[in-house]
C-alpha cells in the first residue's frame, strides 16, 4: 500500500524456523485461560506485513525492570492490524514477571476479531505466553486481554514467569480491523510484587466509513460520470459489499492527497447514503478495492480522457485512503495496444509464477533475459530489472487488411529493448554501430531496422492473460522447459499453451514530482548544461509571444540559456524557453508552451518537433524518469513511439528532433524551475 511517511519500515517475517505448524487460536469476549500456541508466517500468510510503529517502553517498579516493545503492524494480505508486544526482564530485576495486561478501554468492540498467539520465527525468547483471557467490551471491562505467563497458582509459587535476564518471544492479537489508534493501555505485573504503572497503547480505532445519513439523491446518478477534476474525485454512485455479499449505495467523494512517494493517492472527504432504486451504479467496493469503470479526467481547456481505474485501501489513520493500482486509458485501449503507457509493468509466467528479469548480476549483466522467483529489491540488486516500460511501436497493416498494433518493451532498470533475435532467442540490447539490434541482420532499407524490438501483444482466449508475439519472425515468448530461477527466455511457435501466456501486473506511479506539474518549467537535456529547449528562431518568440503564430510554423530548438548575455533569449522572450507539463493522467502529459497559449510541442514534418494544436495523441507525451540516473527524464510522443533527442552537437537554433530511445544522454532530458 502507500508508502506515506509514518512507515518506519518494512518487514517480511521469514518463515521455515520451525517445523510444528501451530497456529494462533480465535477468542472471544468473556473467554478465560485459552491455551495460546506458535504461529509463523508459513501457517498463517497474513502475519507478514508492515511495521507502522515500533515503540521501546522501560520500566521499573520495585526493583523489577525491563522494557516492553509493542508493534503495529499492517498485513500485506489482507490490510488489517496487527498488534505485537515483547517483554524483557533485566538481569539485574529482583522478580519474576507473570502477567502482561492489555486494555482497551473502549466499550464499542467495533466487530473486532481476536487471533491470539506467539510467533516461534521471528526474535527468540525463552518465556512464552501460556494461556490468555479476553475481557468483554463494555462499561465495566472495557475490553482487551490478560496474557499469562504461567499455567497455575502451583507453577508462580515454583517460580514460573519471565525471570530475570529473559525475554518473551513477539506475542499478538491478528485483528480483523484496518484502523488504529494509541487510547488504549497496558501494564506489566508480577504476582508477588505487584505491577508497573501504566503505558499508553494502541488500540483498534473506529474505521472511517460511507455515513449511513438520511440524504437522498436523485435516481438520475446513474447516468452521471465519475469527474476527477482539480485533485478531486467525485463518484455520483458507490456499492459497497459487506462480508456477507449485502451492498449499500453511497455518494462520495476524495481529494487528492499528496505523498513523499509520488504515487496518487486519494482520501474520502464525505459520503452519503443514497436511497435509490437506479438499477446501474458506476464504482464498486469490495474487499478494500476500489473499480472504477469509467472515470472522466479533465484537463485543461476542456479536454477530458476516460479511464478504467482501481484503487486499493492504503494505511491511515483516521480517514480511508485509497492508492491508485492500475488505470487505462481510452486512448490507448482504442488505439488496440492491448496494453497501458504511462505506469510500470511485471508480466509474471502463468506457467509457473516467475517473473520476466533481465539478469543483474556478475554474469551476462544487462543482457540475458530469463525467468526469476518476483521481487522488488533482494538485497542486492534493487528489482527494477523486473520492471517493464510499454511503448507505442507502430501500426501496421497486413495484405490480409488486419491491423496491427505493435509496441517496443524497454527495462525500466537498464533502458534497453527486450529483443527478438534471428537465433529463435531473446535478450537485452540497444543498437549496434548499424543501427540494427544485436543478434539481428536487417539490410533492406524499407524495413524498420529494429524490427527485433516490435512486439504485438495479443490478449489470451480468455481475455485474461497476454503473449508476446515478435515482429521479427512471428513466433511467440515463452517459458523455458524447466521451472529454475535464471533460466533463459525462448521464442517458439504459436501454441496457446499457459508457457507463452503472461499476467500484466501493473503499477502505476508519478514520475514527475508535484513540484514541476502544471506551473512554467524548462527542460534541458543531459549532454549539456547550458542550452534549453525552445523556439528556433527569436522572430518566431516574438510571434508567439504577439499571438501571431497561429499554424504550424514555430519549430522546437535548443536555445540558449536564458542566464547568458546574448540579446536573443533576454527579457520576455525568455518565456520561449519555458513549458508547462500538463497532467492527463499517470504517465501521460501535453507539453504546452508559455509563450504561445494553448499550444504545444507534437510532431512536425519527418523527425521534427513543433509547435501546434493538435489533438491527442499526437500532443500527449509519455514521461519516465530514468530510475537509475534521479533527475533525468525519457519523453516520447504518445502517437509515434520516438523519443524527443537533443542534437549531439548542440547549438543555439539546432533542431530537436525525435527519434527512437537509445539510453543517450542527448535523449534525456532535466526539468527544473526557472531561474
Amino acid at each position: 500500500m502507500s508508502r506515506i511517511n509514518f512507515l518506519k519500515n518494512m518487514i517480511v517475517i521469514l518463515s521455515g524456523l520451525s517445523t510444528w505448524q501451530a497456529s494462533a487460536v480465535t477468542v472471544a469476549q468473556n473467554a478465560s485461560n485459552i491455551a495460546l500456541s506458535s504461529s509463523t508466517v508459513a501457517a498463517e500468510p497474513q502475519l507478514a506485513g508492515t511495521i507502522l510503529e515500533d515503540d521501546l517502553i522501560p520500566f521499573s517498579f520495585k526493583g523489577i525492570t525491563g522494557t516492553i516493545q509493542q508493534r503495529v503492524v499492517r498485513s500485506s494480505v489482507d490490510n488489517t492490524i496487527d498488534f505485537y508486544w515483547r517483554i524483557t526482564n533485566d538481569k539485574t530485576s529482583n522478580g519474576t514477571l507473570t502477567q502482561f495486561h492489555y486494555l482497551e478501554k473502549e466499550v464499542n468492540d467495533y466487530g473486532v476479531t481476536y487471533n491470539i498467539g506467539w510467533r516461534s520465527d521471528g526474535v527468540f525468547g525463552e518465556t512464552v505466553p501460556v494461556k490468555v483471557t479476553r475481557f468483554a467490551n463494555n462499561a465495566l471491562a472495557q475490553g482487551g486481554a490478560q496474557f499469562d505467563f504461567f499455567k497455575s497458582d502451583a507453577e508462580i509459587l515454583e517460580g514460573a514467569g519471565i525471570k530475570p535476564g529473559q525475554s518473551t518471544p513477539l506475542f499478538f492479537i491478528d485483528t480483523n480491523k484496518t484502523a488504529y489508534e494509541k487510547t488504549a493501555q497496558s501494564v506489566v505485573s508480577s504476582v508477588s510484587v505487584g505491577s508497573s504503572e501504566v503505558f499508553a497503547a494502541y488500540k483498534v480505532a473506529k474505521e472511517e466509513s460511507f455515513n449511513n445519513d438520511s440524504a437522498l439523491i436523485p435516481a438520475t446518478f446513474e447516468n452521471q460520470a465519475i469527474v476527477f477534476q482539480d485533485g478531486k474525485l467525485d463518484i455520483p454512485c458507490v456499492e459497497v459489499y459487506d462480508a456477507n455479499g449485502g451492498k449499500v449505495r453511497y455518494q462520495a467523494k476524495l481529494n487528492y492527497i499528496p505523498t513523499t512517494d509520488n504515487e496518487l493517492t486519494l482520501e474520502l472527504a464525505d459520503a452519503t447514503f443514497a436511497n435509490t432504486k437506479a438499477e446501474n451504479c458506476n464504482a464498486f467496493y469490495k474487499d478494500g478495492n476500489l473499480d472504477l469503470p469509467r472515470v472522466e479526467v479533465a484537463v485543461d481547456r476542456g479536454l477530458s480522457i476516460r479511464y478504467q481505474a482501481s484503487m486499493s485501501l492504503a494505511p491511515s489513520v483516521g480517514k480511508l485512503r485509497f492508492k491508485l493500482t492500475n488505470a487505462r486509458s481510452d486512448l490507448n485501449l482504442d488505439q488496440g495496444y492491448n496494453s497501458e503507457f504511462g505506469v510500470i509493468h511485471r508480466f509474471e509466467l502463468t506457467a509457473n509464477g516467475k517473473t520476466l528479469e533481465v539478469e543483474d548480476g556478475l554474469f551476462n549483466k544487462g543482457v540475458r533475459v530469463q525467468q526469476y522467483r518476483s521481487y522488488s529489491s533482494n538485497g542486492i540488486v534493487d528489482g527494477h530489472n523486473q520492471e517493464w516500460l510499454v511503448l507505442p511501436g507502430r501500426i501496421v497493416r497486413d495484405r490480409n487488411g488486419t491491423v496491427r498494433h505493435l509496441v517496443r518493451i524497454l527495462n525500466y532498470g537498464f533502458m534497453k529493448y527486450l529483443i527478438a533475435t534471428d537465433q529463435n532467442k531473446v535478450e537485452l540490447s540497444g543498437l549496434q554501430a548499424d543501427n540494427s539490434p544485436i543478434g539481428t541482420s536487417v539490410t533492406d532499407e524499407n524495413i524498420d531496422p529494429f524490427i527485433g524490438a516490435l512486439w504485438e501483444i495479443v490478449p489470451s482466449a480468455d481475455g485474461n492473460k497476454i503473449r508476446f508475439r515478435s515482429e521479427l519472425n512471428g513466433n511467440f515468448l515463452q517459458a523455458p522447459a524447466d521451472n529454475n530461477d535464471g533460466s533463459e527466455m525462448q521464442l517458439g511457435a504459436d501454441s496457446h499453451s499457459v508457457v507463452q501466456q503472461f499476467s500484466d501486473i501493473r503499477i502505476a506511479k508519478r514520475f514527475v514530482p508535484s513540484t514541476l506539474r502544471n506551473t512554467a518549467i524548462v527542460m534541458k537535456p543531459t549532454h549539456t548544461t547550458n542550452q534549453k529547449l525552445g523556439f528556433q528562431f527569436y522572430s518566431d518568440c516574438d510571434n508567439a509571444i504577439n499571438h501571431q503564430t497561429s499554424q504550424l510554423t514555430a519549430a522546437i530548438a535548443l536555445g540558449l540559456n536564458d542566464t547568458t548575455t546574448t540579446s536573443v533569449w533576454e527579457g520576455r522572450r525568455a518565456a520561449c524557453l519555458q513549458f508547462t507539463l500538463i497532467e492527463h493522467f499517470l504517465g501521460i502529459y501535453s507539453i504546452r508552451s508559455q509563450a504561445l497559449d494553448g499550444y504545444s510541442l507534437q510532431p512536425g514534418w519527418r523527425r521534427s518537433i513543433v509547435i501546434g494544436n493538435a489533438s491527442p495523441p499526437e500532443n500527449l507525451w509519455i514521461i519516465h524518469d530514468v530510475v537509475r540516473e534521479p533527475g533525468k527524464f525519457l519523453i516520447v510522443n504518445g502517437k509515434t513511439g520516438l523519443a524527443l533527442i537533443a542534437p549531439l552537437s548542440p547549438g543555439a537554433g539546432a533542431l530537436v528532433e525525435q527519434a527512437l530511445f537509445l539510453d543517450n544522454d542527448n535523449q534525456k532530458w532535466t526539468m527544473q524551475l526557472p531561474n
